[in-house]
Order: C-alpha cells, then structure tokens, then sequence
C-alpha cells in the first residue's frame, strides 16, 4: 500500500528526497546570487572605469570606459604596464609603497592621474584590490575608477574665483581707503578755498563770478557724496559678515533712533509689527532698515510720511515688509532703482546719491537672501526683504 526503498525502508527514501531538495535550493540560491552579480559587474561596467592586472602590473583587460578616459584603443592598452600611464606628477598612485601594499593583498583607494594620448590629464577616484584564486592565492588585481575630471576641474576653478574673491576684495579695501582719506582731502581743500575766496572778495567779485564759484562748491560738495556713498558701498562688501542671531525688532528701533531728526522734521509716522529673529549681521541689517525708512520718508510728497514695518513666515523663508506712503515707482523702473548711482528724479527734486538701495541689495545678498519692490504710482512703495 505504499512506496518502499530497495531495501525495505521509506525513511532513507525520504532522507534521499530531502538531500535532493536541498541541493536544488543550494542550485538556485547560487544562480540567483550569479544574476545578482551580473547586474552589479554590469552596473558597474556601464558607470565605472574598469581594468584588471596581472601580478606584473600589466593590463590584462578593459572595459569601454577605462578605453575613453585613457584616450586609447583596447589594443594600446592590453599589456601596458598600468604604471606607464601615470602622471609624472602623481604623487598618490599604485605604484612603489603603495603597490607593494596591495601586492601583500591590502586593497587601495585613493585618486589616481592619468595622461590622455593628447596630454589632458585624467583624474579618477578609484581602488586596486587584489584578486584571489580558490586557493585564496593572489591571481590578478582588479582597478575600478570613477572619472571625476570635471568636478576635479569645476574644484579647481572655484579655488581659483575664490582667491579671484579674496584679492578684489582686498582692492575694494584699498580703494576705500583711498577714498576716505586721499581723495576725501583735495576736494574738501577746493570746496573751503572757494568759499573763503568767495567771503574775502565779495565786494571785488560781480554776481556772475559768485555764481561760478557757487556752481563750483556745489560741485565739491556733490563729489564728496558720491565719494561717500562709494564708500559706504564698498564697505558693505569688504567688512566681515559677523553671523548670529539677530532681533529685527531692535535693528528696528536702532535705525529709528538714528533717524529722529528726520522723523521729527517730516513728522513721520512708523508703525512695528512684531519682528522676527535672523541668522545676520546686526550692525548691516541696522543699515538696511535705516536705508529703507529714510527712503520712505524722503520720496514721500505733499503728505506726513507713514510706514508700516511686519513680517510673515512663508515657504520657510521669513519675509519682512516695509511700506510707505511716498510717490511709488514704476514698474518699469523697478530693476534700475537698485543699481549704484541710479536716480529717477532730479537733485532738485529729491537730494541723494543713488547709493542707498544698492546697499540694501548688497546687504540682503552677503545674507544669502533677496529683496523685492512692490509700488504703485502715487501710491506708495512695499519692499520686502526675503530671509
């Protein structure tokens, strides 16, 4: 009534079916396990510079890629000495002490250059691993790289716009200095020598005379403010950031305080929202704010200046507002009024530089943020600040 070994006993049938179940698992857990390596000897082939060596250091073969980034056929490559190809340069490279190590089976990793056959050095960051045999023996060694040329290139040349960086900015200083002091003087000495010139010789002098030296002081003291707004320019970019948390609601209060006289003449109204704390430089965001208000209350005309200064959190930015009653601003000119010594109305109109809303751009970008202009003519202005 039922299935019975040769000898006369179903349990080593049994024990014989569950051998034979297990090395078909073991059959298809060991295929599984070749697939999975092909993909990966497949994935690698296809996005990693690839060659083996013989224990002489000798190619032995390649792949597409490690072809490509020598600049050479496979044919020119198989038996070369890995070596050889090399950059006379290289200080790090599989060869002497580090050859040496991986030839007593301890892997390497590290970056490797080598000379394309037109002279472009190729850089890679790689690794030389041995290769061994059932016998546990070394048979081969096995190179695998990542060509990192043009971001070894692309590094390079940030190095290079850095120190590019540094050293205007060390002129920037320079050129500060000269202008606060060397060129500060001559026209200061021409502006008090014309006025001099101008009280000691009234009677002497007919009107036309003391026009033109009228004209000529204006001039002076007009250069002198360009001077300074150059200067105040300048050194918002040639002064260290001194990063840490900062109370816009004290910048706030500091700018104001800096600003009572013209607030008090213009009868200004200026209204603070509660504030956030930022990531800044106290002593330029002070700056920034103070630009901004008296901004607001000198294009303000025929009215009492009004401002309203608040904040808002939005797409994890904090976004600061200060708005004003004033003439407002055409969307057409909403580009120009950040540019240095860019003015949209007459001296006689509204006295200035041009200088201050650059600052305030220049301020926010050593920040890491932005500022934005909303205006409508005759309406007012809303610059925002983005944090």
């Amino acid at each position: 009534g039922g299935i019975e070994a040769s000898n006369g006993h179903p349990a080593r049938l049994l024990g014989f079916v569950n051998d034979v179940s297990v090395r078909k698992d073991m059959e298809l857990e060991k295929e599984h396990l070749y697939r999975e390596l092909e993909q990966i000897i497949t994935a690698v082939d296809q996005f990693a510079v690839t060659a083996t060596l013989n224990l002489d250091g000798n190619i032995q073969a390649t792949n597409e890629l490690f072809c490509q980034f020598c600049g050479r056929e496979e044919d020119e490559l198989i038996g070369r000495s890995f070596s050889t190809l090399l950059m006379a340069s290289q200080g790090e490279s599989p060869a002497g002490d580090i050859w040496q190590s991986v030839c007593e089976g301890k892997p390497w990793q590290g970056h490797v250059s080598l000379c394309e056959t037109g002279g472009e050095e190729r850089i890679a960051n790689a690794s030389l691993s041995p290769h061994l045999d059932d016998n546990a023996e070394i048979n081969a060694f096995v190179f695998i790289g990542i060509d990192i040329t043009a971001r070894a290139a692309a590094r390079r040349a940030l190095e290079v716009s850095i120190e590019a960086h540094r050293k205007s900015n060390e002129d920037l200083q320079m050129f500060a200095h000269i202008v606060s002091h060397d060129l500060q003087e001559p026209l200061r000495m021409v502006s008090s020598f014309m006025t001099l010139l101008e009280r000691r010789y009234a009677l002497e002098l007919n009107p036309e005379a003391r026009e033109f030296i009228q004209f000529a002081v204006e001039g002076a003291t007009r250069m002198r403010s360009l001077l300074d707004g150059l200067l105040e320019f300048s050194r918002v970019q040639s002064r260290s950031l001194e990063l840490k948390p900062v109370d816009l609601n004290a910048s706030v209060a500091g700018a104001i305080a800096n600003l009572m006289v013209l607030i008090s003449e213009r009868g200004a109204e200026i209204n603070v929202t509660s504030l956030p704390e930022v990531q800044g430089d106290a002593a330029q965001l002070m700056q920034l704010l103070q630009n901004l208000i008296a901004n607001g209350i000198k294009f303000c005309r025929d009215r009492s200046p009004k401002m309203d200064i608040s904040a808002y959190r939005e797409d994890g930015h904090w976004r600061v507002r200060v708005s004003d009653n004033g003439i407002g601003i055409e969307p057409a000119h909403y580009g120009k009024i950040f540019q240095m010594f860019q003015r949209l109305h007459s001296r006689e109109e509204f006295p200035g530089t041009g200088v201050g809303l650059a600052v305030c751009k220049r301020i926010m970008e050593r920040h890491g943020g932005s500022i934005e202009v909303e205006s409508l003519q005759g309406q007012g202005s809303t610059f925002t600040l983005i944090f």
